[in-house]
C-alpha cells in the first residue's frame, strides 16, 4: 500500500477537524472584534464552512478564490467607515 493512500484520508480528517475548530473560534469571537480590523466575520465563517464542505465531500456553495487551489481563504480588509473616523 502506498503511503499517500494511507495519509490522504488522515490529512483530510485532520484538516476537517482543524477547520471545525477554526469555525468554532471565529463564531465565538464578537463581530465587533473583526470589524475593528476591517474584516467581516460572516464572510470568514462562510469561507471556512465552504472549505470544510469540500473536504468532507459535500457540495460547497462558494467558489474557490483561485483555480487550482485546493484550500484557500481570501480575506479583504474593508475601508474604515467615515463615521468611525475622528474629525
Amino acid at each position: 500500500m502506498r503511503a499517500d493512500a494511507v495519509l490522504s484520508p488522515l490529512f483530510a480528517r485532520w484538516t476537517a477537524y482543524t477547520l471545525k475548530r477554526a469555525i468554532a473560534d471565529v463564531a465565538a469571537t464578537s463581530d465587533q472584534a473583526y470589524r475593528d480590523f476591517g474584516l467581516d466575520r460572516d464572510e470568514i465563517l462562510r469561507a471556512l464552512r465552504c472549505l470544510r464542505a469540500e473536504i468532507e465531500g459535500r457540495p460547497a456553495t462558494a467558489a474557490r478564490p483561485r483555480p487550482g487551489c485546493k484550500l484557500a481563504i481570501a480575506v479583504c480588509k474593508r475601508a474604515a467607515h467615515p463615521a468611525g473616523l475622528a474629525a
